[in-house]
């Protein structure tokens, strides 16, 4: 008993690290012409891939702009090249998943304070903020209180 009890948990850990591990292969597929380096917007691609795949989120508005705000932090812009060791270790280390999340809640947060949801208990909160969008929380409606990192004017055609 005490071994399938043990096979369940190894089991379900590797699930739950499964669904919140970004992959690298779509950042190594964005390089087309294998010099080891990302331009910005082949980032942005793979990182809109690579989340949308694992499942924490599908609004591609939502992950691009975490994307570039990344990058802008790392010092890059959508016009820059980044070396594609550079994401690796971004994402083999976790520093761009915490990003993403650390991101996304405050953004979610925003929203509940403007939308006068915070006089909510903090269990209410909480489910809020695992499943926003059940509870009427959009990216769309926190786009309109606050504007988007700059792209390029040449991005914006691709979208």
């Amino acid at each position: 008993m005490k071994l399938f009890v043990a096979f369940l948990f190894a089991f379900q850990l590797l699930i739950c690290n499964a669904n919140y591990a970004l992959n690298i292969k779509y950042y190594k597929s964005a390089d087309k012409n294998k010099d080891g380096k990302l331009s910005g917007h082949q980032f942005i691609d793979a990182t809109i891939q690579a989340i949308n795949s694992a499942g924490m989120e599908k609004d591609k508005d939502m992950i691009e702009d975490i994307a570039i705000d990344f990058m802008n932090k790392k010092g890059f812009s959508d016009q820059s090249l980044i070396p594609l060791a550079e994401v690796e270790t971004w994402i083999s280390t976790g520093e761009f998943l915490k990003f993403f999340k650390t991101w996304r809640e405050a953004m979610f947060k925003e929203l509940m304070k403007a939308k006068e949801y915070d006089s909510k208990d903090k269990l209410w909160r909480e489910s809020a903020l695992k499943s926003p969008s059940s509870y009427g929380l959009k990216y769309k409606d926190y786009k309109q209180l606050k504007p988007s990192p700059q792209l390029n004017p040449s991005r914006k055609h691709d979208l």
